[in-house]
């Protein structure tokens, strides 16, 4: 069991990550059947949604993030690596936090308990540094209102010099 998706978020924006089943060996007829928790740090992350991946259905139950699968046929196991489940998160805190999952349980067509390793995807959330931009909008208006003066002037004085010109003519 693997976690696929950033590394590193910006707070405030909506990331999605594939649970994915991958590196699957020595199961009769593939794993009919996969449960566990799923962990993160909730100061940093906030579970916004989940949608079905490409295998059978996936429930969640959304309070405790316990997560649970199982074909009941017993025939359609998956036996190369497939995204089972897609997990929305939102960045709501700066930090880190890993997202895993703990006591995993896979079965295969006989019942039997598979060995998983799991692959946590460590998440960085970064706040946007705001202040950089401001300076460079700050910046930019300045520029601009000096231009706009330097304009104003050159014209006051052409317009001066032109008045000057017609009287000295006269």
């Amino acid at each position: 069991v693997k976690f696929e998706g950033q590394n590193t978020v910006n707070v405030g924006d909506e990331f999605k990550v594939n649970m994915v089943l991958d590196d699957i060996e020595g199961t009769n007829n593939g794993v009919v059947a996969f449960g566990g928790y799923i962990n993160y740090d909730n100061s940093v992350l906030e579970l916004v949604s989940t949608s079905q991946g490409d295998a059978y259905e996936v429930i969640i139950n959304n309070r405790i993030n316990k997560i649970a699968a199982m074909d009941f046929t017993l025939e359609n196991g998956i036996k190369e690596k497939t995204n089972v489940y897609t997990l929305t998160f939102k960045a709501i805190g700066e930090g880190n936090s890993s997202i895993t999952l703990t006591k995993p349980e896979l079965v295969d067509a006989n019942t039997e308990l598979v060995s998983a390793n799991v692959s946590e995807l460590n998440v960085s959330a970064k706040n946007v540094e705001i202040k950089n931009e401001q300076n460079v909008t700050e910046n930019s208006v300045e520029t601009v209102n000096n231009t706009v003066v330097e304009e104003k002037d050159n014209k006051i004085e052409d317009i001066k010099n032109t008045i000057n010109k017609f009287f000295k003519n006269r």
